[in-house]
């Protein structure tokens, strides 16, 4: 779990690979759905994940980066990015 939170998908391969054995059927499909997200696109999450609407609001200079870059972004259109990803208003 700490791995999914920093983000990171390299992290949680190796989690996956080293404690694959004892983790549960239900964590590892956690950590390989947290993975691939992390390696997604904005781009490719919104057209995925999200309504269209987001678009009006989201920083158009982050469309092509990873969620990994995004969640791990310091300036201020990071921060705002992951909080429109996540929010549950533009959800599908």
């Amino acid at each position: 779990m700490a791995a999914i939170a920093e983000g990171n998908p390299e992290q949680i391969d190796l989690v996956l690979d080293a404690y694959g054995d004892i983790l549960t059927d239900a964590q590892q499909q956690l950590g390989k759905a947290a993975a691939q997200k992390f390696r997604s696109t904005a781009k490719d999450w919104i057209a995925q994940k999200c309504k269209g609407s987001i678009n009006s609001e989201f920083p158009s200079e982050l469309r092509n980066n990873t969620l990994q870059e995004i969640k791990n972004g310091t300036d201020a259109a990071s921060k705002k990015a992951w909080k429109l990803l996540n929010s549950n208003r533009f959800r599908k």
